[in-house]
């Protein structure tokens, strides 16, 4: 596995509440923060609907999993209905101009 060197400054408060989580999963800082980016990522990766990271084994974390927020669906408005901005004018007329 190939790696990259990150330099990372984090607030004093937070490297603090990082290392106490850390110790306590009984992880590195360095493998901790590790755990953090791969989470995020594929945090990210499902939210944006991509796959995320190819699995590598399994990730020990005591965390619960992080769930995307639910999206919400707009019906499509066809050019005769009536504009959802409520000006009783048809889309086309109002809002829906090129």
């Amino acid at each position: 596995m190939e790696t990259t060197r990150l330099t990372l400054r984090l607030p004093p408060e937070l490297a603090s509440q990082a290392a106490d989580v850390a110790a306590q999963q009984g992880l590195t800082m360095n493998a901790f923060i590790v755990q953090a980016v791969r989470n995020w990522v594929t945090y990210q990766g499902k939210r944006l609907g991509s796959t995320g990271l190819p699995s590598t084994g399994p990730v020990r974390s005591s965390a619960r999993a992080i769930t995307a927020p639910p999206v919400q669906t707009v019906p499509k408005v066809g050019a005769n209905d009536p504009c959802p901005c409520g000006s009783g004018q048809k889309y086309k007329r109002c809002h829906g101009r090129p």
